[in-house]
């Protein structure tokens, strides 16, 4: 935070702790348009002072505004960082869905974290799975929490890389699933050493 927005914190520190939740959503909602007016004009320094304000403003902010940020911001490519990261671990997918699909803020131990998020929803992973690009950090763990339809989905995209581990492992849940094993059999990047484990999957009638 810059040091001339440091009075503005405080007092906006002391406001809150008077303010109701209209209010809180409301002063988030004009923030936001003020925002995204120009947002690629906005220095680093600029985009932290709104990161700061917003972030304050987030908690106790209704679903309906909080659902509205998230959309209005997942295109943005310099939108605040700690915003956007607060909004994608929200559990409700309103909030957080359209960050996990879109947004290039998002690191990926962001996503790698709330992928691993215990009892995550299904939904959540396949929104993070139809993300433009995708690491393999990232894939290791969907295929490691997602289901066969997500791991199908992984396997039919040839711009998604896959680890070592992680075709391992879908390999080795094959079993009877031919129609499985034939798609990862058409990936060029499976790995020469389980060739053999998914030949004799394919052999059996």
């Amino acid at each position: 935070m810059t040091s001339a927005a440091q009075p503005l914190i405080v007092e906006l520190d002391s406001v809150l702790s008077r303010a109701t939740a209209t209010w809180r959503s409301t002063t988030l909602r004009r923030l936001a348009d003020l925002f995204l007016v120009d947002a690629a004009a906005y220095s680093d320094d600029q985009v932290e002072v709104f990161d700061d304000v917003m972030c304050r403003l987030i908690d106790k902010a209704d679903r309906r505004t909080l659902a509205e940020l998230s959309n209005r911001l997942a295109h943005i490519h310099n939108a605040p960082v700690r915003v956007v990261a607060t909004l994608a671990r929200n559990l409700d997918l309103a909030v957080a869905g359209p960050l996990l699909e879109k947004s290039n803020v998002l690191t990926d131990a962001d996503l790698v974290e709330i992928a691993d998020r215990e009892k995550k929803d299904p939904t959540a992973l396949s929104l993070i799975a139809a993300r433009v690009q995708l690491s393999e950090a990232v894939t290791d763990v969907l295929v490691r929490r997602g289901n066969v339809g997500l791991a199908r989905k992984l396997i039919d995209r040839s711009d998604v890389p896959l680890s070592e581990s992680s075709f391992a492992r879908l390999v080795t849940s094959v079993e009877n699933d031919k129609d499985l094993a034939t798609a990862i059999a058409k990936r060029e990047d499976l790995p020469a050493e389980l060739r053999p484990w998914l030949d004799a999957a394919l052999a059996q009638p």
